[in-house]
C-alpha cells in the first residue's frame, strides 16, 4: 500500500525509485485496419500534445517513424506542435524503427532497413534520432539484434515478452548480450504497457485510478527490493489513447504520497542515471543470446504471410543489387531510391508483430496483401529496368549473321538460329541453382559451346509448349551468364552431354534416388523416407524412424499462449500414391501423395545433379481446424546442438523439445561439427528434441483468436487460418 497524505510538506526525493513513462503503444493493424490505425494516431498524438500543454513535468514517448510521417502528411499543425515539444525535450522519440515489428521473422536487412528509414526520417524531421530501443509488445528478441541497434545509435532496450511465466531473468534491467558480443543496458517492462481497462472490466468509478496506485505500489516494492529503479507505463494503449487526466492526477498525488518515490520522467533520463551508475562502478546482470519465447504459435500461423515477406525482402534486395550493378557496368543511373524506400517501407509495416505473426483478423490480413504486391511490383519494375539495360550490352552476337537476323527472342518459329539467355544472379557470391527455361530447347550451351545437361519437365501450360528445360546454372556474384537455348536442327552441336537422357530406372519400383553426393531411400508401403546417406564419407544421417508429415491436435488460440511445445499425439498421414514423376540428367522426382481426413499433402523428393542436398517439397490442400502439420526429419546425430539463423547472425540454442522460431535455417550438428542443414522458405517454426527435429508447416486456429467466450468453429462466423 502506498502511504497516505499527510498535512505536513514531505522531504521530495530528487530521484525517483519508480519512473511514470507516459506513452501509448498503439497497434495500426490487428481487429482494425491500417485506416482506422491512422485515425488512432492522430487522435492518441493530438490528445498527447493537448497533456504536454497542459502539465509542465510531464513527458511522451511514442515509437514507430511510421506515425510521425502519417501526421506530417495528414496534420501539419500537430506535426508542429510536436517538434516544438521534441526539441524540448519532453515528447521522447522512442524505438528507432519504422513500426514496432516481430523481432524474429525479418532478415536482416529488414531490421537494418526499419532502423535506417526510421533514423533518418526523425533526423530530418526533428533533427535528431531516438536513443532507446522500443518493442514493448513484440512476442520475442533475437539473439542478434543488440549488435544492429547500437550501430544503429540505439544506447538501451525496453521490451516486456517474454514475461516472468515464460523466461526466468535475473531482475527487469540487466545487460543483454547479443551474439557478437555487443550489449545493451534492457528493462522488462513488469505488469504491462498500459494502464488502461480491459474490455471485460467494468468502467466502475475510481477503477483506473486504483488499478494506477496498486501498480505503483507493486513496483516501488520491487524496486526497493532490488536495489535498482523501475519504469512505471502510464496510458490507455492497443488502440492508442495515452496518459488520461486520471492517470496523470493519480500520479501526481502519488508522488505527493511517496515524497517523490513515484515520478514522472523519460525513458532517456532512466537510461541517462543507469549510465552514471555504471560509469560508476555499478554492475548488471548478464543475460545472452535470444529473448524467447512468447506466442510461438505466431511464427506459424497464416503461413502466406510469412511467405511473401520473404519473398519481398529478397525481391528487393536484388532490385537495388542489380540497380547498383547497371549503373557500373552501362553508366546508365536509374533514379529508383524514392521508388524502393515506398516498397521497403510498405514490406516493413507489414512486419509490424501482429501483422507478421498472423494475429490479424482475416479482412486485415487480406488487407495487407495489397502492400505485398505494390511492394514485388515496385522491385519488379526496377529489377526489369537493370536486366533489360545490362542485357543489351551482353555479347549475344551470333557467327555469320547479320544484326537484323539475330534471333533476341525465344519464337519457336524462328528456330533457325540459337536462342540466348541472359541470367543474372544478384546475390553477392557465386551460386549453383537449379533453373527453369521458358523454352523447349532440346540442348544448352554456355561459354565456349561448352555443353550443359538439360532435362525437359513439365510446361504447366496448354497453349504453346508442352515442355520447358530444367538446367543446373553456376552463376558469379552479382554477374551474369549467356545460356544458349537449341531445337532439333541444332542439337547434334552441343554433344551428348547437353542431350535428353533415355530411360532411367523407376525410382518408384527401386525404393531409391540418387545423385552423385547422396542416396535417398524411402518406404513406398508406408510414405516414409527412411534413409538419406552420404557417397562421400557412407554415413547414414536420419534415424530409423524416418522422414515424414504427421497431424497433431492443437487446440491452442492464434498465439499459442502458454504452450513451450506442441505435445498433443502425432497422428500419421496415410499414403495414397507413391509415383515416379521424373528422371533424367539433372534430377530425379519421387511425389508421396498422403491424405488426412478431407485434407491433402503431396511430398515431392527431388535430387538435382551437382547439388548435396534434398529438397523436400510440400503442397498442401488443407481443410482442417485447431490441427498442426509437421514434417519430422529425424536425424542420427550425437549429443546434438542447434545452430540457428538470426538476423544477420548466428545463434546456438539447445535440443531441448522447445518450439522455436526458424529464420530460414537451422543446423543440427555434433561435437565434432558434422551435422545436417536445414532450410525452408515457407515454415518458420520447429522443435527439436535431442536429433529428432520438427519443422512446423502449417496450423489452422481461428483468426485473431485470444480464447474468448464467444468463439465458435463456424466457418463463415469465425474462419479458421491457412485454409485451402
Amino acid at each position: 500500500m502506498l502511504p497516505q497524505e499527510s498535512t505536513s510538506a514531505p522531504q521530495v526525493s530528487a530521484v525517483p525509485r519508480v519512473v511514470a513513462i507516459p506513452n501509448a503503444h498503439i497497434d495500426p493493424v490487428w481487429i482494425w485496419d491500417w485506416r482506422e490505425g491512422l485515425r488512432e494516431v492522430i487522435a492518441t498524438f493530438t490528445a498527447a500534445a493537448d497533456r504536454l500543454d497542459q502539465h509542465p513535468d510531464l513527458y511522451f514517448a511514442a515509437s514507430s517513424a511510421c506515425y510521425y510521417e502519417w501526421v506530417e502528411e495528414m496534420d501539419p499543425a500537430l506535426f508542429a506542435r510536436i517538434r516544438e515539444h521534441v526539441a524540448a525535450g519532453r515528447w521522447e522519440l522512442v524505438g528507432g524503427e519504422w513500426v514496432e515489428p516481430d523481432c524474429n521473422l525479418p532478415a536482416g536487412e529488414s531490421v537494418c532497413r526499419q532502423l535506417l528509414y526510421s533514423q533518418r526520417y526523425f533526423q530530418r524531421a526533428f533533427g535528431t534520432t531516438a536513443t532507446i530501443g522500443y518493442n514493448i509488445d513484440s512476442f520475442g528478441h533475437a539473439a542478434s539484434l543488440p549488435q544492429l541497434y547500437r550501430k544503429a545509435g540505439l544506447r538501451a532496450y525496453i521490451m516486456m515478452r517474454p514475461g516472468p511465466h515464460e523466461k526466468e531473468l535475473p531482475a527487469s534491467l540487466f545487460r543483454w548480450e547479443g551474439v557478437d558480443g555487443t550489449a545493451l543496458p534492457t528493462y522488462r517492462i513488469k505488469e504491462a504497457y498500459q494502464t488502461g481497462l480491459h474490455d471485460e472490466e467494468p468502467p466502475a468509478g475510481g477503477a483506473e485510478r486504483r488499478l494506477i496506485e496498486t501498480r505503483a505500489a507493486s513496483l516501488l516494492s520491487d524496486a526497493i527490493s532490488e536495489h535498482a529503479p523501475a519504469m512505471f507505463f502510464v496510458g490507455v494503449g492497443d488502440h492508442g489513447g495515452g496518459p488520461t487526466q486520471v492517470a496523470i492526477d493519480a500520479v501526481h498525488r502519488i508522488r505527493a504520497q511517496t515524497a517523490g518515490d513515484v515520478a514522472f520522467g523519460s525513458a532517456a533520463g532512466y537510461f541517462d542515471r543507469i549510465s552514471r551508475e555504471l560509469a560508476a562502478g555499478g554492475t548488471l546482470p548478464l543475460v545472452r543470446g535470444d529473448l524467447h519465447m512468447h506466442a510461438v504459435g505466431c511464427y506459424t500461423a497464416v503461413a502466406w504471410m510469412k511467405r511473401e515477406n520473404a519473398a519481398c525482402e529478397a525481391a528487393l534486395v536484388a532490385a537495388e543489387n542489380l540497380a547498383a550493378v547497371c549503373e557500373m557496368a552501362t553508366g546508365v543511373r536509374l533514379d529508383v531510391q524514392a521508388t524502393l524506400r515506398s516498397a521497403w517501407t510498405r514490406v516493413l509495416f507489414n512486419q509490424f508483430h501482429d501483422s507478421l505473426g498472423g494475429t490479424c483478423t482475416e479482412e486485415v490480413c487480406d488487407d495487407l496483401r495489397q502492400f505485398y504486391g505494390y511492394a514485388r511490383t515496385q522491385a519488379d519494375t526496377v529489377l526489369t529496368r537493370a536486366t533489360q539495360l545490362l542485357a543489351m550490352r551482353a555479347d549475344t552476337a551470333i557467327a555469320g549473321t547479320a544484326t537484323a537476323e539475330r534471333n533476341q527472342s525465344l519464337n519457336p518459329f524462328v528456330a533457325h538460329f540459337p536462342v540466348p539467355l541472359v541470367v543474372f544472379n544478384p546475390l553477392s557470391r557465386p551460386v549453383r541453382v537449379p533453373l527453369e527455361l521458358p523454352h523447349p530447347a532440346t540442348s544448352v550451351t554456355v561459354g565456349h559451346d561448352e555443353p550443359v545437361p538439360v532435362q525437359p519437365i513439365a510446361s504447366r501450360e496448354g497453349t504453346r509448349y508442352a515442355h520447358h528445360g530444367l538446367v543446373v546454372a553456376d552463376l558469379p556474384a552479382m554477374g551474369h551468364r549467356v545460356y544458349w537455348l537449341r531445337r532439333d536442327a541444332d542439337a547434334a552441336d552441343a554433344g551428348d552431354a547437353g542431350r535428353v537422357a533415355g530411360p532411367r530406372p523407376d525410382p518408384a519400383t527401386a525404393g531409391q534416388l540418387e545423385n552423385d553426393d547422396l542416396v535417398v531411400a524411402y518406404d513406398r508401403s508406408a510414405g516414409v523416407v527412411t534413409s538419406i546417406t552420404s557417397k562421400q564419407t557412407g554415413r547414414q544421417w536420419l534415424a530409423p524412424e524416418g522422414l515424414r508429415p504427421v497431424v497433431l491436435p492443437d487446440p491452442s488460440d492464434t498465439w499459442s499462449h502458454f504452450v513451450v511445445r506442441y505435445e498433443e499425439p502425432e497422428q500419421a498421414c496415410s499414403l495414397a500414391a507413391a509415383e515416379f514423376v521424373e528422371a533424367g540428367p539433372v534430377r530425379t522426382v519421387v511425389r508421396l501423395r498422403y491424405v488426412w481426413d478431407a485434407s491433402t499433402i503431396w511430398m515431392d523428393l527431388i535430387l538435382y545433379a551437382g547439388l548435396p542436398e534434398l529438397e523436400v517439397k510440400l503442397r498442401v490442400d488443407w481443410h482442417q481446424r485447431h490441427q498442426l502439420l509437421k514434417l519430422i526429419v529425424p536425424l542420427a546425430v550425437d549429443r546434438p546442438v542447434i545452430d540457428a539463423g538470426v538476423p544477420y547472425g548466428t545463434v546456438e540454442r539447445a535440443a531441448d523439445g522447445r518450439e522455436e522460431v526458424l529464420n530460414h535455417w537451422i543446423g543440427v550438428r555434433e561435437p565434432s561439427g558434422a551435422g545436417v542443414l536445414c532450410s525452408s522458405d515457407v515454415g518458420y517454426a520447429y522443435d527439436a528434441d535431442g536429433g529428432r527435429v520438427r519443422l512446423t508447416v502449417l496450423r489452422s486456429p481461428r483468426y485473431s483468436d485470444h480464447g474468448r467466450p464467444w468463439t465458435t468453429d463456424d466457418p463463415i462466423a469465425q474462419p479458421a487460418t491457412d485454409q485451402g
